[in-house]
């Protein structure tokens, strides 16, 4: 069975090879937003819905995005399609 892919630092790279530095403020505070969708024949259900939960989430947090949310939809759609 081959490992999960992973989109970490803008690479998509395979999850045995991901890792996060310990001075991250994700890792020292918790200092991110988690969210999860489901797929229903390699298709995300409610995506939009997601995604627009996800920018609001940011909005609030302050926290600075550096993907459109094109780029984010692009991206969760070719995990999708490497996994």
């Amino acid at each position: 069975m081959t490992k999960p892919y992973v989109w970490i630092n803008n690479s998509l790279i395979p999850s045995d090879q991901a890792a996060l530095n310990v001075a991250d403020l994700t890792i020292q505070r918790g200092y991110g937003i988690f969210d999860f969708f489901k797929t229903i024949d390699a298709k995300p259900v409610f995506l939009e819905d997601h995604l627009n939960r996800f920018f609001r989430s940011a909005l609030f947090m302050h926290l600075a995005l550096k993907q459109s949310r094109d780029e984010v939809r692009s991206k969760i759609l070719q995990l999708i399609d490497k996994n």
